[in-house]
């Protein structure tokens, strides 16, 4: 049986984040959890009209807020709390 990870072509990219992620610790630096805007360019592509990304400790991504609350980048977002922002692929 093949996991829906494994037969994607993202697998590779998902398995380093995953691994990745497990070696850090948000609660001693919280900037560590906050998605990047290299990382949104390597799965937007991938995104369908419609997909939501919630971004928690956003706050501590300023670029990452940049791009997904201009309109001319295809996101419709916004804040939900102080660190945690709700963007939708628009196309």
């Amino acid at each position: 049986m093949t996991s829906t990870l494994t037969s994607i072509p993202l697998a590779p990219l998902l398995d380093r984040l995953f691994d990745e992620a497990a070696s850090l610790s948000p609660s001693t630096n919280p900037a560590v959890a906050a998605i990047s805007p290299e990382v949104l360019k390597l799965i937007e592509s991938r995104l369908r009209p419609g997909s939501l990304i919630v971004a928690d400790n956003a706050d501590f991504s300023p670029d990452y807020l940049a791009r997904v609350r201009s309109p001319a980048n295809g996101y419709l977002s916004t804040a939900v709390s102080d660190d945690v922002e709700v963007s939708m692929r628009l196309g």
